[in-house]
């Protein structure tokens, strides 16, 4: 039977309890998301359309069962899944107790982290930070980051944000950053570092910031929230706008 990806059905094998009923079935396809089914458990309903992706490529990348779905590969269902929502279709087993679900590929736990379905609130960008800047009225200020994603395209890469600043303070030092994106995590890589940013810094010796940076000068919905604290020569407070640039 082929269901809509937003309303995956997935079937895990625990501790013998009992079989699947036609009860079971219909909660699962009438619900919102979708869901899993276990012997010991019985129906477990996703809580998103993103717990119903993970768990569906996770499904049919461990039983190796892609050739039978619209997408054809997890590949192509994450790139479906970010170009057309859930128009895209997977093939679940609902014969008897269907085929067994005991466990996740690499891939798959990588997917189940990028959608936040586990690590929800570790950060999506940890950075490491060395501020430069002066202000009496009006300054300026250069921040060199070492930035390390840790969802969608993860890895390492430098940035340097250069910023007018008003207000009164001397931050010379080393800051620790915690960043969030707003948007889809699977789209997270470096260029979506790149761009307006606008904060507000302060401390006596030891400070703190909050960022948020923008696709545009539009400056609507940041695409990522920042929040750091760090040690140094810093005194006083000040407000910052500007652009982050790459290396």
């Amino acid at each position: 039977m082929t269901v809509p990806l937003g309303t995956s059905l997935v079937m895990s094998r625990c501790r013998s309890s009992r079989l699947m009923t036609k009860s079971d079935f219909d909660i699962m396809s009438n619900s919102t998301y979708g869901g899993r089914w276990t012997e010991t458990l019985g129906v477990v309903k996703f809580g998103s359309y993103e717990e119903a992706l993970a768990y569906g490529c996770a499904y049919n990348d461990y039983h190796n069962s892609w050739r039978s779905t619209s997408a054809g590969s997890m590949r192509g269902a994450i790139s479906a899944y970010n170009k057309n929502g859930w128009n895209v279709s997977l093939l679940a087993s609902t014969d008897g107790p269907g085929k067994p679900f005991t466990g996740f590929s690499l891939d798959a736990i990588k997917l189940l982290w990028d959608l936040k379905i586990i690590g929800r609130d570790f950060p999506d960008n940890i950075s490491f930070d060395l501020n430069l800047g002066t202000v009496f009225g009006i300054g300026e200020s250069v921040t060199f980051s070492i930035n390390i994603l840790t969802r969608g395209d993860a890895g390492i890469s430098l940035t340097r944000t250069e910023q007018l600043r008003g207000g009164e303070e001397v931050d010379w030092g080393l800051n620790i950053n915690f960043g969030y994106y707003t948007g889809n995590p699977l789209n997270i890589n470096e260029s979506t570092l790149l761009g307006p940013v606008r904060s507000v810094s302060g401390g006596w010796f030891y400070g703190g910031n909050i960022s948020a940076g923008y696709k545009d000068r539009n400056f609507g919905r940041p695409s990522w929230i920042n929040f750091g604290t760090g040690i140094g020569l810093t005194a006083g407070g000040s407000y910052g706008w500007g652009k982050t640039y790459k290396g």
